[in-house]
C-alpha cells in the first residue's frame, strides 16, 4: 500500500458456510454451476484510491478453516 499510514487499511470478509449448500458439494455437470462469493467485497474506487494495486498486481490473502467439514 501507499506510504501514507492514514490510507492503509486491510479489507476482510468472512462467512460460515452451511455444509448442505449446493456451492460446497461435489461438482456436477450442470449449466447452473455458479460459484459463491462476495460480489460487493470492495469497490474498484477503493482499490484504486488506496494504492492496493502495484505494478498491475494485487495481493490477496485467503485463509480457509475446513475443520467443520472433516469427519473423524
Amino acid at each position: 500500500q501507499g506510504s501514507d499510514a492514514n490510507m492503509r487499511a486491510s479489507i476482510s470478509e468472512s462467512f460460515q458456510p452451511e455444509p448442505g449448500w449446493s456451492h460446497f458439494q461435489k461438482p456436477v455437470k450442470s449449466v447452473e454451476t455458479l460459484g459463491f462469493g462476495f460480489p460487493k467485497f470492495v469497490s474498484h474506487e477503493t482499490v484504486k484510491s488506496r494504492d492496493y494495486i502495484k505494478d498491475d498486481s494485487i495481493l490477496l490473502k485467503v485463509s480457509i478453516d475446513n475443520s467443520a467439514f472433516i469427519k473423524p
